[in-house]
């Protein structure tokens, strides 16, 4: 029995060597370019993978490993069939069972986990794998029993959603201490300021809030509509948004400093100036439009 199993292991292995035959697909260029054919990525994760993939949980998860899905996009549904029988194989081989899942079980239950997780990548379904060894989801009696295996999916299931929540705190909490960090280099100094206070007084600049400036460029807008205008103009002159940053703004600032407020100004202009500049070439524009009227 055991001959003839392995033997069908590898007619079914032999089978996907090449995956030619499929159609092309957006993605498959730089999976194959990175992997290779359909053997050579086979070979890339075979079972002797699940170990290393167990060093490095967080990898499995996060990394960029194919999803099954994926895989079965740019090399065949028969490839994902045969890898995961061959992890299957391989959980006959490490139990001490009499009563090991035969090919046919095995076709059914690799057939189940792509098409319920097919977003699952391949490293975490290898780390799935290794966590069955260990009989962190209990003991195999006497059979290696295919819907032990489906039901073992779900609190590995759960492991995985409460890994990635925590990953992405963890990255919330990076990006928020690299911002602070970022702020505190690029912020001036306590005496700085105080000078930068005295000229700026000298100047007759004060703080506003940001609607209330650009409210000020665009008094014939709502607060809302003005702020969005002035960030855009803010957007397109080049080098403006870095100026502002290294005066200290940040995201969803509130009350512009007399600083910031002097940035602003110096490259938009004043905005009375600004206004009857607007004002100007709206008459103008006006005056072409008439003009053009009367000519037809």
């Amino acid at each position: 029995m055991e001959q003839k199993q392995t033997l069908a292991i590898e007619e079914w292995h032999e089978k996907v060597k090449s995956c030619a035959w499929l159609p092309e697909r957006p993605q498959e260029t730089a999976l194959k370019n990175r992997y290779g054919d359909a053997k050579e990525f086979m070979l890339t994760f075979t079972p002797r993978l699940q170990r290393d993939v167990a060093e490095h949980v967080e990898r499995a998860y996060t990394g960029e490993a194919p999803s099954l899905g994926r895989i079965k996009n740019c090399y065949g549904r028969d490839v994902v069939i045969a890898l995961l029988c061959s992890y299957l194989e391989n959980l006959n081989d490490f139990t001490g069972v009499k009563q090991k899942i035969e090919l046919d079980q095995q076709k059914e239950v690799a057939t189940i986990f792509l098409t319920e997780y097919y977003y699952l990548k391949i490293t975490e379904v290898l780390l799935f794998f290794y966590r069955l060894k260990t009989a962190r989801y209990g003991h195999f009696f006497g059979v290696v029993d295919g819907m032990f295996i489906t039901g073992a999916i779900y609190p590995f299931l759960e492991e995985r959603r409460a890994a990635l929540l925590q990953y992405e705190k963890e990255k919330r909490d990076r990006e928020i201490r690299e911002e602070r960090e970022r702020r505190s280099t690029e912020s001036v100094t306590y005496q700085e300021y105080l000078e930068q206070k005295k000229q700026l007084k000298k100047l007759g600049m004060k703080s506003y809030s940001f609607q209330e400036l650009a409210l000020e460029y665009f008094p014939d807008r709502t607060a809302a509509a003005a702020a969005k205008q002035l960030n855009s103009w803010i957007n397109n002159i080049p080098d403006l948004e870095d100026k502002l940053i290294a005066a200290g703004r940040y995201k969803n600032q509130k009350i512009m400093t007399p600083l910031q407020v002097s940035i602003i100004t110096h490259e938009l202009g004043e905005p009375d100036k600004w206004v009857k500049e607007r004002e100007r070439i709206a008459r103008e524009n006006a005056l072409q439009e008439k003009s053009k009227k009367e000519n037809k």
